[in-house]
């Protein structure tokens, strides 16, 4: 048993150190919560406190959390194949299943932080401070073609 805690702590601890170098995760974890949190606040934006933190504060982050665990584990599964270390994984002593928790775990990590940025994103500015005459998104009076100009700078960063 502590052999199989080993593997799931050391896996996920490279897993989460690993994830953060490919940049189209970097997307999936820093980015896109912030785009869906734009996306969807000015979707409910005239809609109760209730239904706006519902929806577009959480929703935005478990879209996010879901896409990250999701696409990332997939993606891993995928390059140990084009890499040749599948077939490795397979016959560890330990078990392909607990090699693959563990890279679970760790992009779950990542899933987490994903949710706290879409959520902090949206208390920072206070919920009640989105559900003024004023557009604001994340706390901050936004025009149209600011989310636009935003978004552009976002991914120039995120290279």
């Amino acid at each position: 048993m502590r052999k199989i805690i080993n593997v799931l702590v050391s896996n996920s601890f490279q897993q989460f150190q690993m994830s953060i170098n490919r940049p189209m995760f970097r997307f999936c974890v820093i980015a896109q919560p912030i785009i869906f949190g734009l996306l969807l606040g000015m979707m409910y934006l005239k809609k109760s406190p209730e239904d706006f933190m519902l929806y577009a504060v959480l929703g935005s982050g478990l879209s996010t959390f879901w896409s990250s665990i999701c696409f990332s584990s997939a993606s891993d599964i995928n390059r140990e194949r084009w890499y040749g270390t599948l077939e490795n994984l397979f016959a560890a002593p330990v078990g392909f299943k607990w090699i693959v928790l563990g890279k679970i775990l760790g992009n779950s990590l990542w899933g987490l932080i994903s949710i706290l940025i879409s959520i902090a994103g949206r208390v920072r500015g206070g919920v009640a401070a989105s559900h003024s005459s004023q557009n604001r998104t994340y706390g901050f009076p936004i025009s149209g073609s600011s989310h636009f100009t935003f978004t552009v700078y976002l991914s120039l960063a995120l290279r």
